[in-house]
């Protein structure tokens, strides 16, 4: 039977994502501008400012992960059972344990800068003033509490134009998914252009 537990409380939220991480746990984690939505998976990595969640499909495969910007979680559900369906299906599948990350989850600059090297496309949710909506593309550069990205839109067509998220507004990162593989495939090489001005 699954031994589920539920921290809400901010000092409880960090200590039972460690808990998680330390034993390979199984969590659901709710936001806040998105509350109507659980992002499942399990803890490999966190830092004072972002969590990192290895993510699987509804069938248990792995793909990718979220990086999620902590004071943003309203609550996470930890199942500490050891025998999860998620864990048995994984072992099944001979995905078991799941994938590491290794970047810097303190400093949202660098680990921008580690994601952009490692990962060819990229998620950036900024979710209070977007909510409901994703930006997929590859990082271009960092400037001055900045982030400039080519766009990619849902068709695989490269935006010709630089766009730029404040740092201080992403809420969630995602990398390494079905989805990004998947426009990979069929979209052409990013542009190349210097922005003139930052927007968004």
């Amino acid at each position: 039977m699954s031994r589920i537990r539920n921290s809400k409380r901010k000092r409880a939220i960090r200590s039972t994502l460690q808990s998680a991480m330390d034993n390979t746990d199984y969590v659901k984690i709710s936001r806040r501008h998105s509350s109507s939505e659980f992002i499942d998976g399990f803890v490999v990595g966190l830092g004072t400012e972002w969590v990192a969640l290895a993510v699987q499909t509804l069938g248990r495969v792995p793909d990718g992960f979220e990086i999620l910007r902590i004071r943003y979680i309203t609550s996470v559900v930890v199942d500490e059972s050891s025998t999860t369906t998620e864990r048995r299906i994984m072992e099944a599948r001979q995905a078991w344990p799941p994938p590491s990350l290794d970047i810097d989850l303190d400093d949202t600059p660098t680990l921008l800068q580690q994601l952009g090297y490692q990962y060819p496309l990229m998620s950036f949710h900024t979710e209070k003033r977007f909510p409901g909506m994703f930006f997929v593309g590859k990082l271009f550069k960092i400037d001055d509490g900045w982030v400039g990205y080519f766009e990619l839109d849902a068709e695989a067509q490269w935006d010709d134009d630089m766009w730029w998220l404040k740092l201080r507004k992403l809420t969630r990162l995602v990398v390494g998914n079905e989805y990004h593989a998947s426009l990979q495939l069929i979209a052409d090489p990013p542009p190349e252009w210097e922005p003139d001005q930052k927007s968004n």
